[in-house]
Order: structure tokens, then C-alpha cells, then sequence
């Protein structure tokens, strides 16, 4: 058996008594489920079921040897330290521990709680800058895709400093299509005029990565 039909994750939030947060937890692991084909079970420290430990039972009676626990907690408090790490006998976030559960040896995987994730971070700014209005209005945003590259190539242009108008053009798309403007000062550009004569006589394009084919105007394009 691999390792992978081998693993369940069981995630473990915090459980309410109003069946509202319950909801909005529930929402959340339905994204996460789409996404992972793995079974996964949600469970609940305390107030909602299923509970954790009961589940955590069934998970390995059923024959799961490796475990990963997602923690659906925001910080790194006594019910991830002293609820959960202590009942299951692990010290360790983030790493493959070997543990004990009932008669059976597992291994388990206890993710770290939220709040050190950016994203959250990231998330949290966003709801109070709409508080304070921090972002412009919606109609100072281009929505047109068309207008939305002649806007971005412009300004791309403007902040390179290449003599060549060409390649500074064709870096300038680099520049677009990754979203880097960092990318310039790797990207080297040759024999402009070989390629320009390829494409005029309809030649293949070969790229090694499905996005980068995906971006390019051209039909004949083999990934």
C-alpha cells in the first residue's frame, strides 16, 4: 500500500455551540475537499461533533497508518499545545511523527495553526482596509483585458532601460506574462529577426511549461 491510499486527514477546529460557526467552517473545508483527493474528515475540540479523539479511533480502525492533522485554529494556543499535541504524544509542528494510538503505531502530521500564514494577514488587511475605505473605487479599476495589457506594457515599457526598441519590446512581454518585473534583468534576447522569419513560415513553438503555452498567440504550439 502507498503512502497516499495509506493517508486520511482529519481537520480539527475549535466547535461552537452556535451552529453558525459550524457552518462557516464547513464552507471553508468544502474548498479543501475539491482539491485533495484524500479522505477528510472534519472534527471539533470541543462543544460540536464529531469529536476529534472519537474520530481519530475510527480513522485508525479503519486502517489509515498516517494521519495529518490540519489544525483550523488562528494561534498557538493551550487546545493545539495541551488538547491535541499532548493527547496524541507530539512535540513536534509540521514534521512526520511516529505515535501511539489504541494498539496501533501511526504516523501523524500536525499542521501549523493559521495565523503565521501571510495569507491570513493578507486577509485580515483587506477586511479593515474596506472599513476605511483604503482602496480606490471600483471605477478607477480596468476591467477590459485588451486595455488592461496596453495599460501594463506601457508602464512595463517606461521603467526599462534597453536601446534595442525590439527587445525591449519582447522583454517587456516577459515582463507581462509573469507578473516579475525582476524578470528583466535575466532575460536575454537574440536573434529577433531568425525568430520573427520562423514564425512568418508557421514553424512550431515548443515550451516546456502548459502556462506558457497557454499565453501564446499561435496555434501551432506543442507543450
Amino acid at each position: 500500500m502507498d503512502n497516499l491510499s495509506n493517508t486520511a486527514i482529519m481537520l480539527v477546529g475549535h466547535g461552537s455551540r452556535r451552529e453558525t460557526y459550524n457552518e462557516d467552517i464547513e464552507m471553508m473545508i468544502d474548498y479543501i475537499r475539491k482539491r485533495i483527493n484524500l479522505p477528510i474528515f472534519l472534527t471539533y475540540n470541543e462543544f460540536s461533533k464529531p469529536d476529534w479523539r472519537e474520530l481519530l479511533n475510527v480513522i485508525v480502525e479503519r486502517g489509515f497508518r498516517r494521519v495529518i492533522i490540519g489544525l483550523v485554529f488562528l494561534g498557538r494556543g493551550n487546545h493545539v499545545f495541551k488538547d491535541i499535541m499532548n493527547y496524541i504524544k507530539v512535540n513536534k509542528l509540521n514534521t512526520w511523527t511516529r505515535t501511539q494510538i489504541n494498539d496501533s503505531i501511526i504516523e501523524v502530521y500536525v499542521t501549523e495553526p493559521l495565523a503565521s500564514s501571510p495569507l491570513v494577514a493578507l486577509s485580515l488587511f483587506y477586511r479593515l482596509s474596506r472599513a476605511i475605505n483604503l482602496f480606490p473605487s471600483l471605477d478607477d479599476f480596468i476591467e477590459d483585458p485588451t486595455e488592461i495589457e496596453e495599460e501594463s506594457m506601457n508602464k512595463i515599457l517606461k521603467s526599462l532601460v534597453i536601446n534595442d526598441e525590439r527587445e525591449k519590446r519582447v522583454i517587456a512581454k516577459a515582463v507581462f506574462a509573469s507578473g516579475n518585473p525582476e524578470i528583466a534583468k535575466y532575460v536575454k534576447v537574440n536573434n529577433i529577426d531568425a525568430g520573427i522569419e520562423a514564425i512568418k513560415s508557421q514553424v512550431e513553438i515548443l515550451t516546456d511549461v502548459k502556462m506558457v503555452a497557454a499565453g501564446i498567440r499561435w496555434n501551432k504550439v506543442i507543450c
